[in-house]
């Protein structure tokens, strides 16, 4: 970028990767409604769950099968560069980081860097 010399970058994020994986799942609900002969009644709802991971084999191996991968949330970012006490490369930086990594601007902190 024209105007910016040496950069050092700092992004922190919300969390790590996280991996959705396929899953056979069952779900079973079993509603009873009872009465007795005094008249009182008594309601019970059970609900079980049970499920497996979805595996493949591959090259000799089980993996299980990735439906989604859901990349980390940037949380903030810090820009230390060279050139960056000049207003106009301070807002180009700024634009970069904004778009590249969709980072809102009041996430994003950009300091000069010493000669």
């Amino acid at each position: 970028m024209v105007g910016v010399g040496e950069v050092e970058v700092m992004v922190t994020i919300e969390s790590t990767e996280e991996i959705v994986v396929q899953e056979n799942r069952k779900d079973v609900e079993q509603v009873t409604n009872e009465k007795d002969h005094q008249g009182s009644t008594r309601h019970i709802t059970e609900i079980n769950k049970s499920g497996e991971v979805v595996i493949y084999e591959v090259s000799g191996g089980k993996q299980p099968l990735i439906t989604k991968t859901i990349k980390p949330k940037v949380r903030g970012v810090l820009v230390i560069a060279k050139g960056a006490e000049n207003l106009t490369v301070k807002k180009m930086i700024s634009e970069a980081v904004e778009r590249g990594l969709e980072v809102p601007p009041h996430r994003i902190s950009i300091l000069p860097r010493k000669s």
